[in-house]
């Protein structure tokens, strides 16, 4: 997020993304599911800027928001739904034994760095590609999202 502020403005009008008559055909024979989980989110109210940049809940929670795709927007973890069927369910984020409670904020940073789990295994797809991104992130920033992650609800897979 830090690289991404430090770059310059450009200037791009970006066409609207549209589904042709096969694109339709397939939606709607379910051949090609729209994810519901950011549909569900879509229309979800969400601040006009971004919250300042500090160790806080409601930056961590502003951070957290990437995470949505994969993790789902309660961070409960489970199938990719727009990923490829071998990819392995993502992990849950929240502090149940199920998630991030085998974590503390050394290892969490060392699997946001270095992909690295606190098991020593490496972090599955597509996380492993995440971590070109993650890795990038500031100490404020990953303390932010680490502070936010924790004060989740320790809810059990599927809750």
């Amino acid at each position: 997020i830090a690289y991404i502020g430090a770059l310059p403005p450009v200037d791009n009008a970006v066409p609207p993304s549209t589904l042709g008559p096969i694109g339709k055909l397939l939606v709607a024979t379910g051949k090609f599911p729209l994810s519901v989980y950011l549909i569900e989110v879509h229309d979800a109210p969400h601040a006009a800027e971004p919250p300042a940049t500090a160790v806080s809940l409601e930056f961590g929670r502003h951070l957290a928001q990437v995470c949505t795709g994969c993790h789902r927007p309660n961070f409960e973890g489970g199938p990719i739904v727009q990923g490829p069927p071998d990819w392995a369910p993502a992990t849950k984020l929240t502090p149940h034994d199920e998630g991030l409670a085998g974590y503390d904020y050394g290892t969490f940073t060392r699997a946001m760095r270095e992909g690295v789990r606190p098991d020593g295994e490496r972090v599955r797809p597509p996380m492993d590609i995440a971590i070109a991104y993650t890795a990038k992130m500031t100490e404020t920033e990953l303390e932010a999202l680490w502070l936010y992650l924790k004060s989740l609800p320790s809810l059990p897979q599927g809750s």
